[in-house]
């Protein structure tokens, strides 16, 4: 059997379909917004991923206003169309009543988002001053998560932080953004950097607070295929696990996580009716283990 159609499976984001953006809030969008922002801040601390960080600025900014959804742009253009958007744009959200109401307080200053988000598309080193865009778009979007702020204050002294230091700040980051962005089209470019860095604390296997509903598996029961598949991929091993206990259609990015291990086991049912004995055999140990 071959695999290798997975791979031309175009990812699913978070807001491509009527059926996810159906199930965001006005509140998702603003609070999922600028947690993109502040993982592409610290993304332009690291030369070798900064680029990553600049393209993705560069796809959400190149159109300079919000004014429709583009199902060929990003996730955080897509985000800030819904922020800024009318009635026809809101009424695709969840709860419309309550969406129209929230965006009502909501002014966002696009010319001081844009400045921003071109800052990040030159591809350079950060600057002082971007941390004062983002702080403006931060209250801009009426953020009130309380260590979403903390998180923008650790980033602005990441520059001169330590090695631990900066393992704390990726290390909530993720657990932010595998609660709120597991769908998005740029959680796994983050991901790659908190792996390429060293930048997870693995010692962690909870989040330090809660900005969602949990999932239904968590980090911690995945946490033993880190001996099977990479470090990085266990936030979308937990998603394929549980979307299909569920029986829930699963998107391109969780299954090619999973995809070593489909291929590991199709090799040993490949080898013959000893070694299909032999996985039936220690898979009723394990079950026995597990159970004590």
């Amino acid at each position: 059997m071959a695999f290798e159609f997975l791979h031309d499976i175009q990812e699913a984001r978070m807001t491509r379909s009527s059926r996810n953006q159906r199930m965001l809030t006005y509140t998702d969008c603003r609070e999922r917004a600028f947690l993109i922002l502040l993982m592409m801040q610290v993304m332009r601390h690291y030369r070798s991923h900064r680029g990553a960080a600049a393209n993705y600025a560069y796809k959400t900014v190149m159109y300079r206003d919000y004014s429709r959804h583009r199902v060929d742009s990003s996730d955080l253009y897509n985000l800030f169309y819904f922020i800024t958007g009318d009635d026809a744009a809101l009424s695709k959200l969840k709860d419309k009543e309550a969406a129209e109401k929230e965006r009502k307080g909501v002014l966002l200053g696009v010319g001081n988002l844009n400045g921003y988000l071109r800052s990040i598309a030159k591809n350079q080193p950060p600057e002082s001053s971007d941390m004062d865009k983002l702080f403006q778009v931060e209250r801009d979007l009426k953020i009130q998560i309380a260590d979403y702020k903390t998180l923008r204050r650790r980033i602005a002294s990441f520059g001169t932080d330590t090695q631990k230091e900066r393992q704390l700040t990726v290390t909530r980051l993720l657990f932010a953004g595998r609660a709120r962005l597991s769908d998005s089209d740029f959680l796994q470019q983050f991901t790659k950097l908190a792996l390429d860095k060293n930048l997870e604390d693995l010692s962690k296997t909870d989040p330090e607070y809660s900005v969602s509903t949990p999932d239904d598996v968590s980090q911690a029961e995945v946490l033993n295929y880190r001996f099977l598949v990479p470090v990085n991929t266990l936030p979308f091993i937990a998603k394929f696990i549980e979307n299909a206990r569920a029986r829930k259609a699963i998107v391109s990015q969780f299954v090619q996580a999973y995809l070593p291990l489909i291929i590991m086991l199709d090799d040993i049912v490949k080898a013959g009716p000893a070694y299909i004995e032999q996985l039936k055999q220690l898979h009723k140990r394990a079950k026995k283990n597990t159970k004590r």
